[in-house]
Parts: structure tokens; C-alpha cells; sequence
């Protein structure tokens, strides 16, 4: 069913349930014997292994990468083109407390690596959405009065990674950058 919801573009499990009920004579085709509810998908949903859609994942990928190997691209290029975005997925804290990013927020960050030829994912990764922190002291060489001196709020800032604490912290630095 979970299959099914994603193929079908379902938003929740109200709406794969009335969908999977409207076609209910045709159910035994995709493999069900009984009439699906909500509580039997909420429950298969927390039971059923995330691996399983991972490969699933990762098979339709490799079948879309083969049928548009040969797509042309709206512009001449010799080589492959990839295009990278790293997006912040927000989550409701009480649903998913193991996503924990602030302290009264949840978020996982979804990076996905695209061939532009058919827009096909070559990687998709997820990793906890937490964000690191510039501490005024790793701004710049010289002392720091004001942080709106070297870089205003929403400005893009180049930056190493010093440390990831044990709790998660990030600890990052500018300056390092420029040593």
C-alpha cells in the first residue's frame, strides 16, 4: 500500500485508504485480500523495515538512469551536468522527536545530487537538520565588534567545520578559511 501511496502521489493515509476503497474490486490485483483501514497502514507503516524503500528507491533509479542515458540536453555539453540542492525538511518535534534540530523544532536536511539529463537522482541523502554556529571569535583575524561588520543576517558565509560535538553541535569557523 505504502508503494502504491508513493506511486499515486497519496498525502496521507486517509487519502491512500480512500483511494485504495473507491477501486475496491480491483484490490486483489496489487495484492490485497481484505479491505485496507488507516490503522492496519499506520501500523505495517511503523513495522516495515525503511530499508525496503531504499532499495526500491534505488532500483527505479537505476532503470530511469538507463532510459534517459541518451536524452539530449537543451544545451550543447560533452560532459555529464549535476545540479546539488540541500533542502531543510521541518518536521512536527512530537511526530518525530529522533529529528530533534532546536529546541522546539524538528528538521532533517535532504540532499539530493541530480543528472540533469532527465532529472534523475544519482544520490539522495538524509542527515539530521541541524545547523552550525560562527562564533564571533572565529569571524576574523582581528577582533570582532559588531558581527553585522563582517556579514549581515541571510548573507551567504564561506566556513570550515572545526568540531561536531558529541551532542551535535556544530562548530564552525571563517577565519579558518582564510589562514
Amino acid at each position: 500500500a505504502m508503494s502504491f501511496a508513493q506511486l499515486t502521489y497519496r498525502e496521507s493515509l486517509r487519502d491512500i485508504e480512500a483511494c485504495l476503497r473507491s477501486r475496491a474490486d480491483q484490490l486483489y490485483h496489487l495484492g490485497f485480500r481484505s479491505q485496507v483501514a488507516r490503522s492496519t497502514l499506520a501500523e505495517a507503516n511503523e513495522r516495515r523495515d525503511w530499508r525496503i524503500y531504499a532499495d526500491l528507491a534505488q532500483t527505479l533509479i537505476r532503470k530511469a538512469r538507463r532510459l534517459y542515458a541518451h536524452e539530449e540536453l537543451p544545451v550543447s555539453l560533452t560532459e555529464t551536468v549535476y545540479a546539488f540542492d540541500s533542502t531543510t525538511v521541518d518536521l512536527s518535534l512530537s511526530v518525530f522527536p529522533w529529528a530533534w534540530a532546536q529546541q522546539s523544532k524538528s528538521a532533517v536536511k535532504l540532499h539530493t545530487l541530480l543528472d540533469l539529463r532527465g532529472m534523475i537522482p544519482v544520490f539522495v541523502e538524509i542527515t539530521p537538520g541541524t545547523d552550525g554556529l560562527v562564533h564571533i571569535s572565529q569571524l576574523a583575524n582581528h577582533r570582532v565588534k559588531k558581527v553585522s561588520d563582517i556579514v549581515k543576517e541571510g548573507d551567504p558565509l564561506k566556513v570550515k567545520v572545526l568540531e561536531i560535538s558529541r551532542d551535535g553541535k556544530i562548530r564552525l569557523s571563517h577565519k579558518a578559511l582564510m589562514e
